[in-house]
C-alpha cells in the first residue's frame, strides 16, 4: 500500500476517534477568548497525539473558531493532515492552512506539537 495513502488513512482514524469526543467541549457557545483557547487546545493535541505529526513545528491559533496553523512540515501529505484535523474538531468554522513545506525539516525527537 502507498506510504502516504497509509499516513493518511491511519490519521484520519484517529481524527474520527478524536472527533468523536469533542462533545464535551460543544456545550454551550464556542465564542470568545475561552471558547477559541479550548479549541487551540483541541487541535495542539490532536497534533501531539498524531504520529505524523508529533514533533513538528506547528503553531495553533484561533479567533473566532478560524484556525490558523503556521510553522514547518516535511511533506504535503503532513499539510493536509494538520488541516483535516484542524477542520474536524467541532467549532472550527474555518482553517487558514499557512504551513510551509521543508523536505530538510527534522521533527524534533520527544516534542509535542506547540500551540
Amino acid at each position: 500500500m502507498n506510504t502516504k495513502f497509509r499516513k493518511l488513512m491511519i490519521a484520519s482514524g484517529v481524527a474520527l476517534a478524536l472527533g468523536a469526543t469533542s462533545g464535551a467541549f460543544a456545550e454551550g457557545p464556542m465564542a470568545g477568548t475561552a471558547g477559541d483557547a479550548r479549541l487551540e487546545a483541541k487541535i495542539s493535541t490532536t497534533y501531539a497525539l498524531s504520529p505524523h505529526l508529533q514533533g513538528g513545528d506547528i503553531t495553533v491559533s484561533v479567533q473566532d473558531g478560524k484556525a490558523t496553523l503556521t510553522g514547518v512540515v516535511q511533506e504535503d501529505i503532513n499539510k493536509q493532515l494538520a488541516e483535516q484535523f484542524a477542520l474536524n474538531v467541532e467549532g472550527v468554522t474555518e482553517v487558514d492552512n499557512q504551513l510551509v513545506i521543508d523536505a530538510d525539516f527534522v521533527p524534533a525527537e520527544g516534542d509535542e506539537a506547540r500551540s
